[in-house]
């Protein structure tokens, strides 16, 4: 990554030649205005023309978040923090913003510079190309002791997680649910971010479209082909893969895809499927070597039928 691409705030952090190193541990809505004066399009349509090769990095806001948002709701717990609703006032767009507090272990490291683990890894899913299953972060507010993200706020929606204990999907919502968080982990790989906690609690349904989200990055490391010790994962104990139970480290795709089988399992409980029952048993093979890959995955004639 050669540059970083400040878009709030004051820009003392455009350094070329930036590199990372960890503390280890589709849907338009109507323009609205950030705390700078741009909007939440421009900044999405700004992240979209960056070259691979940039960090689009949201240096904090300079301006109050009490001017700009007027607090709304309690929406619920996320890794390291809590999360509610907002609405801004300039025109009364609703986003989610995560209030987190600043500790040790939630950080990651950008050429000596501690920033929140949250906002680096969402900055750095925003490089073109974009996601439409991943959510956006808009803009950031620094406190002394907290920071608080505002993001998009997709509604209506509702965790996977409580679709699945109402029992409220069938076997081609289970499908498109699936196929796109395997498009939205992948696009977390490719552009170096590896999620760390996929769990059906950390994805949004817009119970309209079914179209998904994946939140909450604060478990998240950069993504390296080599194996991660043991003591780093971070995820769910109901979606631990079982090198991580018993072997001394894991590999971040496969334990990726191990998790998605593990919520693919979940979502078809009750459902009669053999391909469905297929694809998650192969994904949850005790021997990650014998899990498919994402390219697999995206080749797989159930997951994603031909148009």
């Amino acid at each position: 990554m050669s540059d970083i691409k400040c878009l709030s705030g004051s820009s003392s952090m455009s350094v070329p030649g930036t590199a990372f190193t960890e503390d280890r541990r589709p849907e338009p809505g109507p323009v609205t205005a950030l705390s700078d004066g741009t909007t939440h399009e421009q900044h999405a349509e700004d992240a979209r023309i960056q070259s691979d090769n940039k960090l689009v990095c949201c240096e904090p806001s300079d301006k109050i978040f009490e001017s700009v948002y007027k607090t709304d709701r309690f929406l619920g717990q996320g890794s390291f923090g809590t999360v509610f609703s907002a609405v801004c006032k300039s025109d009364g767009q609703q986003v989610a913003v995560k209030s987190i507090w600043k500790l040790k272990n939630n950080t990651t490291t950008v050429d000596g510079c501690k920033l929140n683990t949250d906002v680096v890894m969402m900055a750095t899913l925003q490089q073109y190309p974009t996601c439409p299953y991943v959510i956006q972060m808009f803009e950031w507010f620094d406190y002394p002791d907290h920071i608080k993200v505002v993001m998009e706020n997709p509604h209506p929606c509702t965790e996977l997680v409580t679709l699945i204990m109402c029992r409220k999907l069938d076997i081609e919502k289970t499908r498109i649910i699936m196929s796109q968080a395997v498009e939205a982990v992948k696009h977390c790989l490719d552009h170096g971010v590896f999620h760390n906690d996929i769990h059906a609690g950390n994805i949004l349904v817009n119970t309209n479209t079914f179209n998904i989200k994946l939140i909450d990055f604060g478990c998240a490391m950069l993504y390296t082909e080599d194996a991660y010790q043991r003591n780093t994962y971070r995820g769910a104990k109901l979606y631990r893969p079982p090198e991580v139970k018993s072997g001394n480290s894991f590999d971040g795709p496969k334990t990726n895809v191990y998790q998605l089988g593990r919520i693919l399992e979940r979502m078809s409980s009750g459902l009669r499927s053999t391909e469905c029952r297929r694809l998650y048993k192969k994904c949850q093979s005790w021997n990650p070597s014998d899990r498919p890959t994402f390219e697999d995955l995206l080749k797989d004639q159930w997951l994603f039928k031909p148009l």
